[in-house]
């Protein structure tokens, strides 16, 4: 029954759109980031060499003249471009006040040059952006238009429009694959991304929603076997 309704509420939500959820012309146009520098190009010494950025840019609007905007962080390797990126989304604006010393598979991926461009995909007073967040969701209860929920809408816009800023870089960044990873929501967004930007080549999600795993079903069987 829980399986029931959850298909036909997002049938519903389809059935109110007239047309498309994402319009791809404005996530892939660069001039409208309005992109505020945070911290410009500057070289980052450890294990691995980098260069790293912080920006802030816009996403787009939530709600009607209400700007949705998050920070972003870039970072290539020392001595070149970085061909391609791991995008994710699981971090707080918090972390970005300091330096990435990257560890494991991001040292890794920067040792072969490839790139890493991290931002905020997370409910809006994470951002400090609390009272957007309360008008979007009036706004997406009274309507139902997807584009009003940070969720079916803002986080993944956020991952698209960040992977538009990272190759507007273009002393930095040359087109490779773009692989985008993370848990629960944060494997949800890359997930519709990769189904509406083609410029996505993976994604691995885990604990993701969008999966609808007999166990998040609360199949009987399932969790006997388990």
């Amino acid at each position: 029954m829980k399986h029931f309704l959850l298909i036909s509420f997002f049938c519903g939500l389809l059935s109110l759109q007239s047309a498309p959820l994402f319009n791809m012309a404005k996530i892939l146009d660069a001039s409208t980031l309005k992109v505020k520098v945070l911290k410009d190009w500057h070289e980052v010494g450890g294990e691995v060499a980098t260069r790293q950025k912080l920006i802030s840019i816009r996403v787009g609007e939530l709600v009607p003249g209400k700007e949705y905007r998050v920070p972003v962080r870039m970072v290539v390797p020392a001595k070149a471009k970085a061909k391609g990126f791991h995008l994710t989304g699981g971090h707080n604006p918090d972390q970005f006040q300091q330096d990435l010393k990257p560890r494991g598979v991001d040292r890794d991926l920067l040792a072969g040059g490839v790139g890493l461009v991290q931002t905020v995909v997370q409910v809006l007073q994470v951002s400090g952006q609390r009272e957007l967040g309360r008008l979007a969701d009036r706004r997406f209860v009274e309507t139902l238009n997807p584009h009003y929920s940070i969720q079916y809408w803002g986080w993944p816009a956020t991952l698209m429009r960040a992977t538009t800023a990272a190759y507007a870089e273009k002393g930095h960044f040359e087109k490779g694959k773009v692989a985008a990873s993370g848990g629960s929501k944060n494997g949800a967004s890359p997930s519709v991304a990769l189904i509406e930007d083609e410029r996505f080549t993976a994604v691995h999600a885990g604990v993701s929603p969008i999966w609808d795993s007999p166990l998040r079903l609360c199949d009987p069987k399932a969790w006997s076997q388990l």
